[in-house]
């Protein structure tokens, strides 16, 4: 069986509208996912106010880019698909575009908050939040995919 661009994508949004839900169901809103992220974030980190303060603005930064990115037509076009006799692959590989698009435009104000945080923590948070990260990695990336080449 050959796996298209296409039915790759197809199968991607079907399992994100099933699991999803299911994964973020502890946090119902993007607000309070966040909150949550970087609560865990200041308190495995034992992060300083100052460092707070940084966190919170890298938190504020993605809540804002999450609007830009997660248009709520893109998702309505998406569905719309769903109750078509035949999918529209060239439109679904256009709002796969339009979304990454908007992932490039967000990218630059997130990273330059993130590069703020990052640049205040010290030797030993960042070994943490490396260890952390590794840990999460572990649990998300198959493991084939978990070595670096």
């Amino acid at each position: 069986m050959i796996i298209t661009r296409s039915t790759t994508i197809i199968m991607f949004l079907a399992l994100s509208a099933i699991t999803l839900p299911l994964a973020c169901s502890r946090h119902h809103t993007p607000e309070e996912r966040t909150d949550w992220i970087a609560n865990r974030i200041a308190t495995k980190l034992d992060l300083t106010e100052e460092q707070r303060v940084k966190l919170d603005a890298v938190k504020a930064e993605t809540l804002r880019a999450r609007e830009r990115v997660h248009g709520r037509h893109l998702w309505d076009e998406a569905m719309a698909q769903i109750n078509e006799a035949r999918l529209d692959e060239t439109k679904l590989l256009a709002l796969f575009d339009e979304h990454q698009r908007r992932q490039r435009e967000a990218a630059p104000a997130i990273l330059a908050k993130m590069a703020e945080f990052h640049g205040s923590l010290t030797p030993a948070q960042k070994e943490k939040a490396k260890e952390a990260l590794e840990h999460v990695r572990g649990h998300l990336a198959p493991q084939d995919a978990i070595t670096s080449p």
